[in-house]
Formats: C-alpha cells, sequence, structure tokens
C-alpha cells in the first residue's frame, strides 16, 4: 500500500459574527441592556462602541460600569448631548462626594453613525475619542471601587437617567487601554473582534440578539418588554477570516 506522508487539514470553525444591523435603543421605554457583574474592576480598560443618536439636545449614557445601589463609583462613556459640544464623553468617579472626572472630545452629529471611545489606562490616565483623530487626556485622580453593574444605554448607578434614544453596534470592552492607534483603525472601519485579541473581555454585535461573544448576555431592560434590531448600521468590516477560528488535524495513514 502506497505511503501517504502526514497532511494537514485546516478547519474553519464558524463563531458568532455580525450582519449587518443595529440595536435600536428608545428613550421612551426606558431601554438599555444590563449584567449584573461589573465586567472589568481595576484599570486599564477601553469602551467602545459606534452610536447613532437621534439628537444633540440631550445626553445619552452608552458603555458603563458602576455600584447599583449609589450615586457614586463610576466609569462611564456617553454622549454629552447636553451640552453645547455635543461631545463623545468619559466620567469617572470614585468614592468620594466630589464630582465626577470628566473629559470630552469631538463634536457629535445626530443621525449620523459615529464610534464613541474611551480608554481608562490608569487612575490617573484617561482619554476619549469620537471617531478618528487626536484624544482628549486627562491625568486627574480617579479610582472607582466597589462596581457590580455593567449596562450599555442607562446608568450602572441608582440614577438611571440619561437613557440613549440611539442605535448602537459593535459594543466592545477590552482589558487592556487601546493605543491611538488601534483606536483609528477602528473608526477606519476595522472589527473590533480583530483588535488586542487576547484582551477582549467581550464583544456585542447587536445585530439581532443581545448576545456576548464571549457568553456575557444582556439582560434587556424595557418598558415595552422587548428592544428591536434594525437593518441600520455602520461601515465596519467582517472580522479577518471571515470569523472563523482555525485548528489543524495531522492524519497519517500507510
Amino acid at each position: 500500500m502506497k505511503n501517504i506522508s502526514a497532511f494537514v487539514l485546516l478547519i474553519g470553525l464558524l463563531v458568532p459574527r455580525e450582519s449587518s444591523a443595529s440595536a435600536v435603543l428608545e428613550r421612551v421605554n426606558s431601554e438599555y441592556f444590563s449584567i449584573a457583574s461589573s465586567l472589568v474592576a481595576t484599570t486599564p480598560y477601553t469602551f467602545a462602541v459606534w452610536v447613532k443618536a437621534n439628537d444633540e439636545t440631550t445626553d445619552h449614557t452608552l458603555l458603563g460600569i458602576g455600584k447599583s445601589t449609589e450615586i457614586y463609583n463610576f466609569a462611564i462613556l456617553d454622549f454629552n448631548g447636553a451640552a453645547g459640544g455635543d461631545y463623545c464623553r468619559v466620567r469617572s468617579r470614585g468614592p468620594s462626594p466630589a464630582g465626577p472626572v470628566d473629559i470630552t472630545d469631538g463634536n457629535y452629529t445626530a443621525n449620523t453613525w459615529h464610534l464613541c471611545v474611551g480608554v481608562w489606562a490608569s487612575t490617573t490616565s484617561r482619554k476619549a475619542q469620537l471617531d478618528s483623530g487626536d484624544p482628549t487626556q486627562s491625568t486627574s485622580s480617579s479610582d472607582p471601587i466597589g462596581m457590580n453593574k455593567t449596562t450599555l444605554g442607562g446608568s450602572p448607578t441608582s440614577t438611571l437617567g440619561a437613557y440613549c434614544d440611539c442605535k448602537v453596534a459593535h459594543a466592545t470592552i477590552w482589558n487592556v487601554a487601546l493605543t491611538d492607534n488601534e483606536i483609528d483603525q477602528l473608526a477606519a472601519g476595522a472589527n473590533p473582534q480583530d483588535i488586542q485579541v487576547a484582551n477582549i473581555v467581550d464583544y456585542w454585535s447587536l445585530a439581532s440578539d443581545a448576545n456576548g461573544l464571549n457568553g456575557n448576555n444582556w439582560t434587556v431592560n424595557s418598558t415595552s418588554g422587548t428592544i428591536t434590531y434594525d437593518a441600520d448600521n455602520p461601515s465596519v468590516s467582517p472580522p479577518a477570516g471571515g470569523g472563523a477560528s482555525t485548528i489543524l488535524f495531522r492524519r497519517r495513514a500507510q
């Protein structure tokens, strides 16, 4: 019988990947997503989400972690539409009664897809970035503790106002501080699943459900009982390799 040398068979195992769609959060129904734990607890971490807000006159809470029983101790990424500049804003507040440390960047436009990113590199280093370009940075000290809730579209603290009235897609949390270059790649349409892959805490495409790539599935909160999904979406590339992971098989026959 003819000898057959070892050969390699590559098989792509499909993993969840996005289709072109987004979640629609409606303020009138107090809609937001939540998880009853803080997916990150200590710096560094990065939040990023594509957002299409319905207005430039109110605040829209995006991704956040916080202590659900009080107004202190939180780290929140939001759209600060109530301000004159309509900013992407990074907020951080520790246990002190002193007000939150805020930094803002850019000027978002209603009914337009924007990338909003917040980076908490340390307790004395944070930055906010809207789309691409130079971020706004802060070195003010802020050290939230005791956080026990993660949210998208609503506050993670005991004050649940400033619901997001917007469409959201490709929400991601990393346990590392993304670089300016990596943020620019995201703004240019790179898939979050291809950035700092080993440090992705979780990624939610929000194309058709609230499930996380790594198993952290959102709880849906809405007075209507449901959240809808829409075909509208930002221009984001599929993950490298078409969303497939590759494993290696070897077989030897005689």
